[in-house]
């Protein structure tokens, strides 16, 4: 067993022995390098109510180098490239970036992950937005976007 697994090994032990609260995630499978879960919307946010499908992938040299994050539910946020555009659900987070200049720390795990992005979700930053139509609508007005995330949290990521 490679030294990526091992370590997947743990940190999965680790997430069933002491999930958190407001997320769930699990290897996809017997595959140790696929996660998917969920997260719930926090409450108040424009995403409260709202169950969030994501999944994270683990490269062959984690947790040297730092895993992606995608969420499979659309989700209207600067830091997610939304379904409008690109559409991909890539997140886009300084942690997400490793070698010099990344915001990755081989420490990490994926509960470390999750909570990172779980602030995100409560506090949108168009700062450091990278998706272009969240990162707009926040810049011009932040309570058309609470309406917007809102009104797309309750289309995609409710009932």
């Amino acid at each position: 067993m490679d030294s990526a697994t091992e370590r997947l090994m743990r940190d999965l032990n680790e997430m069933r022995s002491d999930p958190l609260p407001y997320a769930t995630a699990d290897i996809d499978g017997n595959n140790f390098r696929l996660w998917k879960g969920t997260l719930n919307g926090p409450p108040g946010t424009p995403y409260e109510g709202g169950l969030f499908e994501f999944q994270l992938n683990f490269p062959a040299d984690y947790p040297t180098n730092p895993p992606t994050c995608k969420f499979i539910t659309p989700i209207f946020h600067p830091n997610v490239y939304s379904d409008s555009g690109n559409g991909n659900g890539n997140v886009c987070l300084p942690i997400f970036r490793g070698g010099v200049g990344g915001g990755w720390n081989s420490r990490f795990t994926p509960k470390t992950i999750i909570s990172y992005i779980i602030a995100l979700l409560n506090d949108p930053n168009a700062a450091g937005g990278y998706a272009h139509d969240p990162t707009t609508v926040l810049k011009r007005s932040k309570d058309e976007f609470i309406a917007k995330a809102r009104e797309h949290t309750y289309r995609h990521a409710m009932g």
